[in-house]
């Protein structure tokens, strides 16, 4: 006798409510009933797939197609069959584009079946695109509370995100992606993983000014703990990438820690991040130098030179018996004690020697360390590089700011010439 189906039933563990449709769903003949019971009973998981065929050759206009590409969904998956499974998701979002479960599918494959071709891709494209879109308007399941529905949705939104995410960077589209994987993470913070997948997008698109986002996000990665954080081995895989790239681009490894400080604030990185290096720094002070005090500032680009690769060559063809401009500097140092000859001086700061200053005649008096001196005219006539020194010889009318004053040189008074010897 022929069954009517007017209530709940169960295929391949996809419970069918026909209610949801607005009408009365009926199996056409006790034949369908029956194979429906077959594939509920079928422990084998290929022979319910080929139930399930069965039930589709059998009868394509069924009532209950949608519930039929959601159990054939289901075997498959039992099956280990990924494709058979896109299939039939793909199926069904073609007979109902209204139904989350298609699109839902879609996604977890797109990233467990990693799929490169582009037909996939394009699939795998839509159905994300599609079931965002789908999300801003669904009506919550009645079987759920409003926490729940809201953790749900959060879910798929993420699945979403991350297929779209891969469809992205397997097309190259590196900025693209990035954009996705920031979506993510305001999203899901915790998430190291995209972190990583973020800063691997940074770096593919090879712009020198976006290598610091790139660090921050290999930082972020390496650093956080708690659920979402990447499994040790990987943390310091992630953390030797950083510190290395990191000193390259600053020169030393000065402030690092500030920076990975900044990436546990926020899994976002700020829009004006920037690893200077050394140099960068430099150079910007002292072109600022030059405005407010040019001797320093001109002092400091000639220690530069001497200090580096070509020094000494440096040295000995652009320094040594070359006049040097006005000077000021600390007194470090004399001797002797009191009318000195040799003054050792600071210029770049208060502590460290860098220069002597040889005078002839010797400076009246003594100087205080700490003395500020000016002179100019100096001629440098040695010079070592560590621990780094610059011998120059001046004279004392040139100089400044020495606390006794040394007295002019007196005019020489014409001595009469010896006479000649008697032969």
């Amino acid at each position: 006798m022929l069954k009517r189906w007017t209530q709940a039933i169960v295929v391949a563990g996809i419970i069918m409510l026909p209610a949801l449709y607005g009408q009365e769903k009926k199996v056409k003949d006790q034949a369908e009933y029956d194979l429906i019971q077959a594939i509920q009973k079928e422990p084998d998981a290929k022979k319910k797939v080929d139930l399930v065929q069965q039930w589709k050759d059998k009868y394509p206009t069924s009532d209950f197609k949608i519930e039929r590409l959601k159990a054939m969904i289901a075997a498959q998956q039992a099956a280990q069959n990924a494709a058979g499974m896109r299939d039939a998701a793909l199926e069904l979002i073609k007979e109902d584009p209204k139904d989350l479960a298609g699109y839902l599918y879609m996604n977890l494959l797109t990233l467990s079946m990693a799929d490169k071709s582009e037909a996939a891709l394009a699939n795998s494209e839509k159905a994300a695109e599609s079931m965002l879109e789908l999300l801003k308007t669904f009506p919550k399941p009645a079987n759920l509370t409003d926490a729940q529905w809201e953790a749900e949705k959060k879910n798929q939104q993420l699945n979403s995100l991350k297929s779209l995410a891969f469809v992205k960077m397997t097309r190259n589209d590196y900025p693209g992606a990035e954009a996705v994987y920031l979506d993510i993470l305001k999203m899901a913070p915790n998430l190291a993983d995209v972190s990583l997948n973020a800063a691997t997008a940074v770096l593919r698109q090879k712009k020198e000014e976006r290598q610091a986002t790139a660090l921050f996000h290999y930082a972020r990665a390496a650093s956080f703990s708690g659920p979402g954080a990447l499994p040790e081995p990987s943390k310091k895989q992630a953390m030797d990438f950083f510190r290395k790239n990191y000193i390259l681009m600053r020169e030393n490894d000065t402030k690092i820690d500030e920076f990975i400080a900044l990436t546990k604030e926020s899994a976002i990185p700020p829009a004006d991040l920037k690893i200077e290096s050394v140099s960068m720094v430099m150079a910007r002070e002292l072109e600022a130098l030059k405005q407010t005090n040019p001797q320093l500032a001109l002092w400091i680009t000639v220690k530069k030179e001497l200090v580096g690769a070509n020094g000494e060559t440096y040295f000995t063809e652009s320094v040594k018996e070359t006049a040097l401009p006005k000077l000021k500097g600390k007194v470090i140092s004399h001797t002797p004690a009191l009318r000195p000859t040799k003054v050792v001086v600071a210029l770049e700061n208060d502590t460290t020697g860098e220069m002597t200053l040889v005078f002839t005649p010797a400076l009246a008096g003594k100087a205080d360390p700490g003395t500020e001196i000016e002179f100019e005219n100096g001629i440098p006539k040695a010079f070592t590089k560590d621990p780094f020194m610059l011998t120059v010889n001046v004279e004392a009318a040139s100089l400044t700011g020495w606390p006794v004053a040394t007295p002019a040189a007196r005019p020489g008074v014409a001595r009469p010439k010896a006479a000649p010897r008697k032969k």
